[in-house]
């Protein structure tokens, strides 16, 4: 049995899903090289949802800013929207600490090499 989604209801009557991810033709820069190009994705409340690609692809990059924490670097801007719950993660209502506890930062696993670890080490 799976619990029913939760749901928010504005004061102008719309419902909205509690947890919902949305990324409109989100496109980020890193001063003039751009490092995402109009990412559109949904995920929805309950569900896992992983970013797969290769290294350098942008997966880090698009939980940052999520994350609002690209706003720490200097000469970086952005396009498009990113939304939590229905609201933007860039609007002034958000609070950037609240985001850290509803997202996650990426996960990290060593990459396969010719190192020869010392014994006990992996």
């Amino acid at each position: 049995m799976t619990a029913a989604p939760k749901v928010r209801v504005t004061p102008g009557g719309t419902i909205r899903l509690i947890g919902a991810l949305a990324a409109r033709d989100y496109s980020f820069w890193y001063g003039a090289k751009q490092a995402l190009f109009d990412v559109s994705i949904e995920a929805k409340p309950n569900a896992v949802t992983a970013l797969i690609g290769p290294s350098g692809c942008g997966k880090s990059t698009f939980l940052r800013s999520i994350n609002r924490l690209q706003e720490l670097l200097p000469r970086t801007r952005h396009r498009g929207d990113i939304a939590f719950d229905g609201e933007s993660v860039f609007g002034g209502s958000v609070d950037p600490v609240d985001l850290g506890w509803s997202s996650s930062a990426p996960i990290r696993s060593p990459r396969a090499s010719s190192t020869t670890w010392p014994t006990g080490h992996g």
